[in-house]
């Protein structure tokens, strides 16, 4: 191979030696060697050669790389209301140094503009520990709601800065923990004064976990989920907690999925400028992106999808249409407290 380590391939099969074939464990560690996306195929054979079984893997590395250019681009509408979208160009660059350490950078121009990198280094060949440093900037259109009418819009400028370490749990996912430091800028542009205007600098001791067991990063056709979020704040007294489960399950061409979310805060009471939210596309489709907030939240919903087609031009995926059924709650609301049911 010329550029990924081979020790790090080689490492996943030395248990084999002098024990009896076994195929499963075999695919079980073939799948997560294929799964790093730096190969175009993983396979093996069995070979025999004088009094000798030898068990050969062979990855095919892919032609391209390992530079990358990324690009992607996301849409969002409802009737009456005012479309989004933003647009981003990243440079991903792989295979730093032997342990497979990878940096990457991007913009995003659109209603939510932003400026990141990140950079993520295994500690180990096995890839099991990590460190995780992220930077980024970004400009978050708010806006705030009663009663259904606009009465305001903030542009809310952020900087953060993340330094987490972590493990990966096999093929399930991975969990995190380390400190974030924020920066947040609120001006107003439009509107009566609802929020403060001014800068807040505040930060925390973070965790996550995220195991996704899903077959596509997005519209899943089967597969689970579990993703949950901690964060505490020493300086400004409050903590917030999140959880979010979701599952796919096919059955001929239809999809059907479940969702649950719920955010609240262990300690305190969350704060304007780091509320819960509700509203925009599969949560709570009614409202428009956020237009909820307060200091609790709990949300889902059921839905099943139809396969009608794949995406035109080239795209990957399924066209689908579905129906949805959603509820939700917020407690402690900020915005549209009037609401009710």
């Amino acid at each position: 191979m010329n550029r990924v380590n081979p020790d790090s391939v080689a490492d996943r099969f030395k248990s084999y030696e002098g024990r009896p074939l076994d195929l499963k464990a075999i695919d079980s560690d073939v799948m997560p060697t294929f799964g790093q996306s730096e190969f175009d195929a993983v396979d093996y054979t069995l070979l025999t050669i004088r009094d000798k079984n030898i068990l050969r893997i062979s990855p095919i590395e892919k032609g391209l790389g390992p530079d990358y250019i990324r690009s992607g681009m996301n849409l969002d509408s409802n009737l009456g209301r005012d479309a989004t979208y933003n647009a981003r160009i990243a440079y991903h660059k792989t295979w730093l140094n032997s342990l497979g350490g990878e940096w990457i950078s991007g913009v995003q121009i659109g209603n939510n503009p932003k400026v990141f990198t990140e950079f993520y280094q295994p500690l180990d060949r096995a890839r099991l520990f990590f460190f995780e440093p992220k930077f980024a900037y970004q400009r978050e259109p708010v806006r705030i709601y009663q009663d259904n009418h606009n009465l305001a819009n903030y542009k809310v400028d952020e900087v953060r800065l993340d330094a987490m370490a972590g493990v990966n749990v096999g093929v399930l996912g991975s969990i995190r923990l380390g400190w974030v430091e924020r920066r947040r800028n609120a001006e107003l542009e439009t509107g009566s004064p609802s929020m403060p205007n001014g800068t807040k600098q505040f930060g925390g001791w973070a965790a996550s976990l995220d195991f996704d067991q899903f077959d596509r990063l997005y519209f899943a056709t089967r597969g689970w989920a579990v993703k949950a979020k901690y964060f505490d704040s020493p300086d400004e007294k409050y903590s917030k907690a999140e959880l979010e489960l979701r599952m796919a399950h096919p059955v001929n061409d239809y999809i059907f999925h479940t969702r649950f979310y719920c955010a609240v805060s262990p300690k305190g009471t969350l704060p304007i400028f780091d509320p819960a939210t509700l509203g925009g596309f599969l949560n709570m489709s009614g409202f428009v992106k956020n237009q909820i907030s307060g200091d609790s939240v709990a949300y889902g919903n059921v839905r099943a999808e139809k396969i009608i087609g794949e995406l035109p031009l080239g795209l990957r995926g399924d066209m689908r249409l579905g129906v949805a059924l959603e509820a939700g709650k917020v407690g402690g609301r900020f915005t549209e407290t009037n609401l009710d049911g």
